[in-house]
């Protein structure tokens, strides 16, 4: 479970990193996660928002849209685990 949550740490700042970026470059980075464990201190770290489908692809072509251009370092989760379901 440490290494699991330790990848997702990575990964967030990772997006964020890269969101930093490429900013000047009027590139937006945003991540999709299937599935976000937001036990904890990672709930707070992440600040993710849940998607309003839950399929990836579809919220990809979203994020790809004009419509998304206020998303920018984003990490956004088709389903959340609560630390019960993980436990």
């Amino acid at each position: 479970r440490a290494a699991y949550l330790a990848s997702q740490i990575g990964l967030i700042g990772f997006t964020h990193a890269c969101a930093h970026e490429f900013a000047p470059f009027n590139i937006r980075v945003n991540a999709i996660c299937r599935t976000l464990n937001v036990a904890g201190s990672l709930r707070d770290y992440a600040a993710p928002f849940e998607a309003a489908s839950s399929d990836p692809v579809e919220l990809a072509v979203f994020l790809c849209s004009d419509a998304a251009a206020a998303i920018h370092g984003r990490v956004i989760a088709t389903h959340f685990e609560s630390e019960k379901e993980t436990s």
